[in-house]
């Protein structure tokens, strides 16, 4: 009996030191998704797009992914829905390592990780897919998992990480994302915002817009709000820009209230997107609304 529960004992240590076979597909497996949540900590990305004012001129940009890694022993899968084109440059703590993308993921060999704290830099054309570009401004939009569409990460929500970006934009264009720009500097028909890093959070809720919008801003309680937008009707912003704000701070007031905890993100920031998909993304920082539903004609009652 002894003999049997050392042997149970010793399979079981085995077994458990034996790497998982993850297998590599399209999407993100629960497997995956179970395994990476049990193993990966303490994510942090510092992102920097650039993006060209012509819309056929391709966004380009750079990362660096921190993070803590509990194994290395069946290696790492990043989720990137492109191709291997696309990035030019990847190094793995220092090392410069292949670009090699399958289904959806960038492979990192084990022998390039380690336990402990790991860093990841790559240099990447961002593909269009989810920057929603148009002619004079774009905005993201990565709900459910669809910033891998736009950036490498681990793109699922418990997963949650601060994010530092920064954006080299056209030099008359406005930008805003879920933290507050820190910093602006020009650079001749270029300029780039730096923005503040963010409390944690899933990469569907990261978000940045860019482009020619007007801001009108109001002020309360300590904090300031910013309204970004591109109606060229006066009489329409005229007539509902008040009553937005008026909307904004009853909501705020209320959530506080029924929470018993005060707004805990540094700003909010409303972004009136024109043809935007839904009524609204609840973006920390920087929420999202359809530009319709927020400048109505004429003096809309409340029914």
């Amino acid at each position: 009996m002894v003999r049997f529960i050392l042997l149970s004992g010793l399979l079981i240590i085995i077994a458990s030191c034996a790497p998982v076979q993850l297998p590599v597909e399209k999407g993100i497996s629960r497997q995956l998704a179970d395994w990476r949540s049990r193993h990966i900590s303490e994510v942090e990305y510092d992102l920097d797009f650039r993006i060209p004012e012509a819309i056929d001129k391709p966004v380009t940009a750079h990362e660096v992914i921190r993070f803590c890694l509990q194994t290395r022993r069946n290696g790492l899968q990043l989720d990137f829905k492109s191709d291997s084109a696309s990035v030019s440059r990847i190094t793995c703590n220092g090392e410069a390592i292949p670009a090699v993308i399958k289904d959806e993921h960038i492979l990192i060999e084990k022998k390039y990780l380690k336990t402990g704290r790991n860093v990841l830099e790559l240099t990447f054309t961002a593909p269009d897919q989810s920057l929603n570009r148009n002619a004079e401004f774009l905005y993201t939009l990565f709900v459910p998992d669809r910033a891998s569409t736009a950036f490498p990460c681990f793109d699922q929500p418990d997963l949650k990480a601060q994010f530092c970006l920064s954006l080299d934009v056209p030099v008359f264009w406005q930008a805003v994302a879920n933290g507050a720009a820190k910093q602006i500097v020009p650079s001749g028909t270029r300029r780039q915002y730096r923005f503040a890093r963010t409390e944690p959070l899933p990469t569907y809720l990261f978000a940045f817009s860019a482009g020619k919008f007007d801001t009108i801003s109001r002020s309360r309680k300590g904090h300031r709000y910013t309204l970004y937008h591109r109606e060229t009707d006066t009489l329409k912003v005229k007539s509902n820009v008040e009553e937005i704000f008026k909307l904004l701070f009853l909501s705020i007031d209320q959530i506080e209230a029924y929470t018993g905890s005060p707004l805990p993100f540094p700003k909010y920031d409303l972004v009136a997107v024109p043809s935007f998909q839904y009524n609204g993304m609840e973006h920390p920082g920087a929420v999202l609304y359809r530009a319709s539903s927020l400048f109505l004609e004429g003096r809309p009652t409340s029914q």
